[in-house]
């Protein structure tokens, strides 16, 4: 087990240097610019989560600093955490440290868990969280320790502290225990130790509702919004299926990416297929898999929270699902070649991943050096949103850009927004990024194109087009 979690921890090393993008920058302005009362205050009413990982981001910052290496260390640890904890989850479930091991290489070599195990945000965390009450919940079925029910009860109140979907597995304890469990204490135990998670919800719903509102406010005022934030379709299922089979990548020949989905998917369906003919009813990664799936879609008709990355947190019963179908075949030669397929998709993702930079985050850093070296004393950065964006905020060293739009949806407002900050100057560079959803009628580009004229445009990956103008 120590070569996996040596291996897991390289391949999560590598890269971990990317440039922030917008979600991880605006968490890492917040823990580096507020204090603990405006992250639970202020920040939160604006936010969409708990507020546990800014805390311990804000904490675990003031140590260590604010490269992107550090922030992003944390979820790295809760990687490796979640590794072990799988392959202890797995030793509970089978008596069997073969199969321990498998699906603690196959989540380790999982280039969706490494991708987000690099991201400076909560969902390394919240998979770390829903694997250890998963841990503990297995453990109160086998003993019933008193140690089993206090850390069960602790870790669901830190998960409904740091995020709100993964919240659903609290379904998946109570209809996995509804079939495997008769003995009244156990149910007595099981519903005491959701006290805690009540308590903290009960503090925090003034905020939550907030939150809320503040979510329906942005999908009524920019309706294009729904398509970015997920929700029920046939695009969001399959691509939940298909990154969770070939890993958060593409490719520049779609035809290519496809087919090569195509032919991963295969294994992975005779295996599932394998898994649903042994004792479903008694197989946790089943439940762990589907049941937050099946209510997030449910959910998704009234809010729209359905995305594949939001669904991370029901990765580790993919691949439990996956090792439980292995078990399925008589041939210890088959098993081989099978698991051999699935850690050689594992790693022909990573290798695409690694190699690729258009897989890369955003590369903010990258463009934002370059405008700093590149504009003119006379020359102003403008964005079709009411403030620049926060990655561009978190890597300016000077003060020259602004936000080109009255509001998050921009209007005719906008027009004499735009005019005044660039009336002065003589030259403007235009970034085009997120303009489909903020300015969809291209106010703030109109406005700058009738002074200036375009004289080049630049592409940072990730971040897209940025247009300079000159007067």
């Amino acid at each position: 087990m120590l070569l996996v979690i040596m291996v897991a921890l390289i391949l999560r090393l590598i890269n971990l240097d990317q440039s922030l993008w917008l979600d991880e920058a605006i968490g890492a302005l917040a823990a580096r610019d507020l204090s603990v009362g405006e992250i639970l205050n202020s920040f939160a009413k604006v936010d969409n989560h708990p507020p546990l990982y800014y805390l311990l981001l804000k904490f675990w910052t003031s140590i260590s600093g604010y490269s992107e290496v550090a922030l992003r260390f944390p979820s790295v640890v809760f990687a490796i955490l979640t590794i072990y904890l799988v392959y202890k989850i797995e030793s509970y479930i089978s008596a069997d440290r073969n199969w321990a091991l498998a699906i603690a290489f196959l989540l380790a070599t999982s280039q969706i868990h490494v991708y987000y195990s690099q991201e400076a945000r909560m969902y390394s965390m919240s998979i770390f969280l829903v694997s250890l009450s998963s841990y503990f919940f297995i453990k109160t079925l086998k003993n019933g320790s008193l140690g089993s029910w206090i850390g069960f009860s602790l870790s669901n109140a830190l998960l409904i502290m740091t995020d709100y979907l993964p919240v659903l597995m609290f379904f998946t304890f109570l209809v996995y225990a509804s079939v495997s469990v008769r003995e009244k204490k156990w149910w007595l135990l099981f519903f005491i130790s959701f006290f805690p998670s009540i308590l903290f919800f009960g503090f925090w719903v003034p905020n939550f509702l907030h939150q809320l509102g503040g979510g329906r406010w942005l999908l009524e005022t920019v309706p294009s919004w729904a398509r970015v934030s997920g929700g029920v379709s046939i695009k969001q299922i399959a691509l939940l299926w298909m990154k969770y089979v070939l890993g958060r990548i593409t490719l520049q020949v779609k035809l290519l990416y496809y087919f090569l989905v195509f032919i991963c998917s295969l294994p992975f369906i005779v295996v599932f297929g394998k898994a649903m003919v042994g004792k479903i009813t008694k197989n946790y990664y089943l439940y762990w898999f589907t049941i937050p799936l099946v209510l997030s879609l449910l959910l998704s008709f009234v809010i729209p929270v359905f995305n594949y990355f939001r669904m991370v947190f029901i990765l580790p019963g993919f691949y439990g699902l996956l090792v439980s179908g292995l078990k399925e075949f008589k041939n210890k030669r088959n098993v081989v070649v099978f698991l051999l397929g699935f850690i050689l998709i594992n790693l022909l993702s990573l290798g695409i991943y690694y190699f690729d930079r258009t897989n890369h985050r955003e590369d903010w850093k990258s463009a934002v050096h370059f405008i700093e070296r590149s504009a003119k004393a006379d020359e102003v950065v403008i964005f079709s949103y009411p403030e620049p964006f926060a990655p561009y905020r978190w890597y300016a060293t000077n003060n020259f850009s602004f936000g080109g739009a009255d509001s998050i949806l921009a209007t005719g407002e906008s027009l004499s927004i735009t005019r005044e900050l660039v009336s002065s100057k003589g030259g403007v560079f235009y970034f085009e990024y997120l303009s489909s959803l903020s300015d969809p009628n291209g106010y703030v580009r109109k406005t700058i194109e009738e002074d200036f004229t375009l004289d080049q445009i630049y592409n940072f990956n990730g971040v897209g087009f940025i247009y300079h103008f000159v007067r």
